[in-house]
């Protein structure tokens, strides 16, 4: 009983990981280039060649596109 519990959490917790990996680098950048008149797919690609906290914090710094 408890190996299967134990099956359970990591199940969840593995469903948690991915929701994150997935809101840091795409849904979040993607949202913030977006909003902000940018390439999302550009701003995505930074995040997985860099870090997805590069870009949004290059997003938050360089603002609206002109």
């Amino acid at each position: 009983m408890e190996s299967t519990l134990g099956a359970v959490i990591a199940f969840f917790a593995m469903i948690f990981a991915v929701w994150l990996m997935y809101q840091l680098f795409i849904a979040i950048p993607a949202d913030m280039a977006r909003a902000r008149g940018r390439e999302p797919f550009a701003w995505v690609l930074i995040a997985f060649l860099g870090s997805p906290f590069l870009s949004i914090f290059l997003l938050w710094f360089l603002g609206q596109a002109d």
